[in-house]
């Protein structure tokens, strides 16, 4: 029997959570599901976690021989779905009892086959919600493709736990494989100018773990960060037909990334005690967006090393984070592609 639901959960690394993100989609109210779990080579006892787990005939585990990144784990994912629609789950986040209930009776309030995504809940590692009042992006009214197209140009963009149709999946090409972060939105881009109806979940049923290996958490991989969404952009900006109010929202979103980059940049210079790159950087984010905030950081850029790398380890301290104590590859490569982009 063909289920409704294929949940795709590509995993590396996780396997003290992996479980937990298992457990949430058994606990689901609506059963009507098939779970496919790609261990994207990962380095610890994953497989063996997920083991117990196999018994049930819905779940299966694909194992890739090497790691070859999130976005194509969810390739993989896809290519073994057989649910009517996919939808995303990242191996340390978890849904709601009622996640697919909702995804369901969403679905049947669109003419046809929807795109639906969710706007996640931040917890912490134990599952807690670390800010209840705070959504991570402005919803989307009811639309078709091409505004909510624009909506994601404009807007911070955070959805997940994405449904979409498997057929449209497969047929846009899936995630692009040579995008280790930004393939999200890239891929929504690409289904969005498909002009599929668009729909959000008015709940936060998709919980999004706060880690602290999580990139997000890391300062000093702002820049990473920053210049794989830029990659995502530019292709992006390649796959648009012309539009004034596209190339406007596109110009937007690369200038929010750029600067990023630059706060990223500044970020590394400050805990490195380097002054001449922490001053370049803090120029042009003041260029870029004058600002008090970017004020300040000029005036501790013009501070000695040593108490600019105090004043960096003491924000750390404040947001909770452990201790750096060693500088970041200088070397300029790219990380592994990681599971872990929340």
């Amino acid at each position: 029997m063909t289920p409704t639901f294929s949940i795709v959960v590509p995993a590396h690394g996780t396997a003290d959570v992996v479980g937990e993100a298992i457990g949430s989609v058994l606990a689901q109210t609506d059963p009507d599901w098939q779970l496919v779990v790609v261990d994207d080579a990962s380095p610890d006892d994953l497989a063996e976690r997920v083991a117990p787990f196999l018994s049930d005939p819905r779940i299966e585990l694909v194992r890739l021989p090497d790691n070859r990144g999130v976005s194509a784990a969810r390739n993989v994912g896809i290519g073994a779905a057989r649910g009517e629609y996919v939808v995303f789950l990242d191996s340390d986040d978890l849904l709601r009892a009622d996640f697919l209930a909702q995804v369901r009776a969403c679905l049947e309030t669109v003419p046809g086959p929807g795109l639906v995504g969710a706007v996640p809940l931040t917890v912490d590692e134990d599952g807690a919600p670390t800010d209840p009042d705070f959504r991570l992006s402005t919803d989307p009214p009811a639309t078709d493709g091409e505004e909510f197209l624009l909506h994601l140009l404009r807007e911070p963009f955070s959805y997940r736990g994405t449904t979409v149709p498997r057929e449209l999946a497969t047929s846009v090409g899936g995630f692009d494989e040579a995008l280790w972060v930004g393939e999200d939105l890239e891929f929504w881009v690409r289904v969005a100018l498909t002009g599929v109806p668009v729909r959000v979940l008015d709940e936060q049923v998709y919980l999004l773990r706060q880690r602290q290996g999580s990139i997000t958490r890391q300062d000093d991989r702002t820049v990473e960060l920053g210049e794989g969404a830029h990659a995502a952009l530019a292709r992006i900006a390649r796959q648009l037909p012309p539009s004034p109010a596209r190339r406007a929202a596109l110009r937007e979103y690369v200038d929010r990334v750029r600067t990023g980059i630059a706060l990223g940049r500044y970020r590394r210079a400050v805990r490195t005690g380097d002054r001449t790159a922490a001053r370049r950087q803090a120029l042009r984010l003041l260029r870029r967006r004058p600002s008090v905030r970017h004020a300040g950081m000029w005036v501790t850029a013009q501070l000695s090393p040593g108490v600019m790398r105090r004043l960096y380890a003491a924000r750390r301290r404040w947001r909770g984070l452990p201790p750096v104590d060693a500088p970041p590859d200088a070397s300029g490569g790219s990380p592994a592609p990681s599971h872990d982009v929340a």
